[in-house]
């Protein structure tokens, strides 16, 4: 089976150069709320969550604005995906985020993105009066994490394909080559 070395090598070329360009656009980033209006049920609370924006999806130069294309955020026991919110977007300067532009669908929450004069903030209504503002800080973005190309899976499916006729050729009664 001369041909297997060159189908061998060609497999293995091509497994490693594809493993080299596969790398994710979308970047996914904290996000923690910090109440600091006194004198409701959630004055002091912190509360966490995280969005994620396809970095090749920006509109705008400064501030850059993204589309999010994940939610998720708990605010005073209550879990929130991207399906619960009027309008999501993300506004960046250069790598520096300003903030969120989104609301809920209920009308709890709404945050508003910060510029070169003020901080992003976060406003909140849980009716009854309890009503006030928080601080919004954006970290990451966290790792992206790569997605394998179909190079890569094409070449490793390959080098698969490869061992398995080797072995059947050898129970043919063709030794392998050694």
């Amino acid at each position: 089976m001369q041909f297997l070395a060159p189908a061998r090598a060609l497999a293995t070329v091509v497994l490693l150069l594809s493993s080299l360009t596969a790398t994710a656009a979308i970047r996914t980033y904290d996000l923690a709320v910090t109440i600091d209006t006194t004198g409701t049920v959630v004055s002091g609370q912190t509360y966490f969550g995280r969005f994620s924006v396809d970095e090749d999806a920006g509109v705008g130069v400064n501030p850059k604005v993204f589309a999010l294309t994940a939610f998720s955020f708990n605010f005073s026991g209550q879990d929130y995906g991207l399906g619960d919110l009027d309008f999501a977007e993300a506004a960046f300067s250069g790598a520096t985020s300003w903030g969120l532009e989104a609301a809920s669908t209920d009308g709890r929450f709404t945050f508003t993105p910060g510029n070169s004069n003020f901080d992003p903030y976060f406003a909140f209504d849980l009716g009854g009066g309890e009503a006030g503002f928080g601080n919004l800080r954006v970290t990451g973005p966290r790792r992206a994490l790569p997605e394998p190309s179909p190079g890569l899976l094409l070449g490793l499916a390959g080098v698969i394909a490869l061992g398995i006729a080797r072995r059947r050729s050898g129970r043919l009664g063709v030794a392998p080559r050694r």
